[in-house]
Parts: C-alpha cells; structure tokens; sequence
C-alpha cells in the first residue's frame, strides 16, 4: 500500500518521486483445553511482521525496517458453585517477542526486547439473574511503525519511543432476566487506567507533530450496555462511554476525549 507522499525540493518531480510503502500481516491459532469440569484452559500463539519501504529518487536514500513480534498467552478459567453461590475466576498471563530490523544505509544494530501483561479477572453471581466482576491488569503496546518513523508528511520522526505500560482496575454489574420469548440484559462497568510512557501527538511546527511519551497519565472510564430481545428475532442494543483523561497535571491528553 503507498502511503502518504512527498516532495524532499519545493518543485515536485512526479507522482513515483518519493513514497512510503508500509505492509503487515499476523497469524493466531487458539486452542481450548478441559482437563477437568472446573477448569478450562485456553492458549493463544501468534506472529505478526510489519514493515516499512521508503523510495526517495531526489533525497537522502533511507532504510527499509521490519518488525517481528511474536506472542503467547495462557489463561485459565476456574468455574464453579457454592450452593446458590456461582463463582469464576480467569488469571492470564501473555508473553511478547519484538524484534526490530533495518537494511539499507546507516542501519542500527538490531534490538528486540520481551514483555510479559498479565492480568486476573473474577466473577460472582449471588442470583440467577445478577453477576458482579471485577479484574486488575497490566497491559503494554508498542508504538507503532507509523508512530515511530513518521509519514514525511505531517508526522515526523520520532525513533525513541518507548513502549506504553498501564495498570487497570475495573468492576462492572451484569443483570439478565430468565429466558423466555422476551429478555432484557443491562450491564454497567467502570474503569481506571494509569498509563506511563503513554504516547500522544505534540504538535512542532506548523501543519507536522510527534509523537512522544507522556511521563505519566490517568484515564478514568465508565460504560453503559443494554439489549433487549423480542420474540428471539428483534434485538435492540444501546449502549454509551463516559471517558475522562488528563496527563497527571489536570491536563487533557491531545487528541484524546
């Protein structure tokens, strides 16, 4: 796919002179195994291959960068009842691979890196009809190529970044009517996000911005979800956000709610 493209002089010399090409493709398998009837444990293994091709016949020649990631995850889902009492517990931990390529001039060294996310959930439902969940995370994203290299355009290159690493803690209550020819379902759930090295846009110059890793930021979060169901053949969903974020000084986040 060609991306965003540019001219290096004031004077364009055609549609070919300068352009980005960025490719990427993944692969997941899963699978789902019950060694006992309270306990199913599901694994998740993939790959994914990103890259970056810049042509440039009036400018600096630049490198081609790969990046391969692959990943792993297990998570184990504990299920039972104590009496009335329905109870579920799901600890899960990921385990992720990266590894970054350049070819052409002035390459670096090659760097990779290895992250675990892990996270714990659990579920209580005291009635038929009520369920109330809670779970705590640590999560990770890297930035992506786009993020990192620029377009030569109206984003510029921003080659430090690092990774984002945020804790999370939710709760939610679920409420379901019994089946029948008609059922009403209504979930509510909260959230509370403290990211580091969150990245965000920061504008330079006129008309370009850069990515870069805020220090610390906090993103609180509430959602409501409903769905009712007619005669099992109409289904009505409705559903909002309430998002609130700030970059640890009262601050808004840019380009963020």
């Amino acid at each position: 796919v060609t991306g965003v493209q540019t001219c290096a002089l004031p004077i364009c010399f055609g549609r070919e002179e300068a352009s980005d090409q960025w490719s990427s493709g993944f692969i997941r398998a899963g699978s789902v195994l019950r060694p006992h009837r309270i306990l199913d444990v599901t694994l998740v293994g993939g790959g994914r291959l990103d890259g970056y091709a810049p042509t440039d016949a009036i400018g600096p020649e630049r490198p081609n960068v790969q990046r391969w990631t692959g990943f792993g995850s297990l998570e184990a889902r504990l299920h039972g009842s104590l009496g009335p009492l329905r109870l579920e517990l799901r600890p899960s931990i990921r385990l992720e691979r990266t590894r970054l390529n350049e070819s052409g001039p002035d390459v670096q060294t090659p760097s990779s890196s290895t992250q675990p996310s892990y996270r714990v959930g659990l579920m209580v439902a005291p009635l038929s009809w009520l369920s109330v969940t809670a779970s705590a995370s640590r999560g990770r994203r890297l930035p992506t190529l786009q993020e990192l290299l620029g377009d030569r355009g109206a984003v510029v290159r921003s080659p430090d970044l690092r990774a984002e690493t945020g804790r999370t803690l939710d709760a939610g209550l679920v409420v379901q009517s019994p089946d029948g020819p008609t059922q009403v379902g209504v979930e509510v759930r909260g959230f509370h996000t403290r990211a580091e090295d969150l990245i965000r846009f920061i504008p330079t110059s006129q008309y370009t911005a850069a990515a870069r890793n805020v220090d610390e930021a906090v993103i609180l979060g509430a959602e409501f979800g409903s769905r009712l169901t007619l005669a099992r053949h109409v289904v009505l969903d409705a559903n909002g956000t309430w998002l609130n974020t700030n970059d640890g000084r009262d601050r808004d986040l840019n380009w963020r709610p």
